[in-house]
């Protein structure tokens, strides 16, 4: 269900939610350079970034993004524990709520999302929609800052792949330069509206296709 004509009709209304335990262990503690937003990006740049780029995928270019974050950054700092939502007006006239969460010790990462259409509702949950189901006390050691592991090949596997044989003079990655450049202007928008309140007007058009120099030269 996309902006274009797709199984569920035409995509009008997108909300999608991703929670995961604060960064600790393999990642910075807090009060480290990760929870400065100058430094580490804050949520939004760091975990939301990927909801946004799919939002791009599925309901195509955004105008207008608005973003609230509570507890709010002090003196540029991200609370340890923290959420945030971000609401992209979509050229097409279709909405893109998304939420993110930093939560306490013992979150397991989660995402879920809906995604209305002229024709019916798409629902995906990550806690429901998995084959293994684990239910043991929870572990000293147990870090739900990124996704389980999973039986299929692992999406970044996959992107290597494409760029290596990219490289080697095969076809041009499905994803390109220009979408992480999109996807990193719709984030700085979203810091922009968090820190002044405004919703943020924006033109991806401006950010074309690249050439990548080296492949397929």
């Amino acid at each position: 269900m996309c902006a274009d004509q797709g199984a569920g009709g035409r995509g009008t209304h997108r909300h999608s939610r991703r929670a995961a335990l604060r960064p600790r262990r393999r990642s910075p503690r807090a009060g480290s350079w990760f929870f400065d937003e100058t430094a580490g990006g804050g949520i939004v740049l760091d975990q939301m970034i990927h909801d946004l780029d799919q939002a791009l995928w599925l309901a195509g270019d955004v105008s207008q993004v608005y973003a609230v974050q509570g507890p709010p950054s002090i003196d540029g700092i991200v609370p340890a524990q923290v959420t945030a939502h971000v609401v992209l007006t979509h050229t097409s006239g279709a909405l893109s709520r998304i939420q993110g969460t930093w939560g306490a010790k013992g979150m397991a990462f989660r995402t879920s999302a809906d995604i209305a259409g002229t024709d019916g509702v798409l629902a995906i949950d990550s806690a429901i929609d998995t084959a293994v189901v684990v239910d043991l006390p929870a572990s000293g050691d147990a870090d739900g800052y990124l996704p389980p592991a999973a039986h299929a090949e692992s999406p970044y596997t996959t992107q290597l792949r494409e760029f290596a044989e990219a490289f080697a003079g095969g076809s041009l990655p499905r994803v390109t330069a220009a979408d992480g450049i999109r996807a990193v202007a719709l984030a700085e928008a979203a810091a922009e509206s968090i820190r002044t309140g405004l919703a943020i007007d924006v033109d991806l058009a401006a950010f074309v296709e690249f050439e990548t120099v080296g492949v397929n030269a």
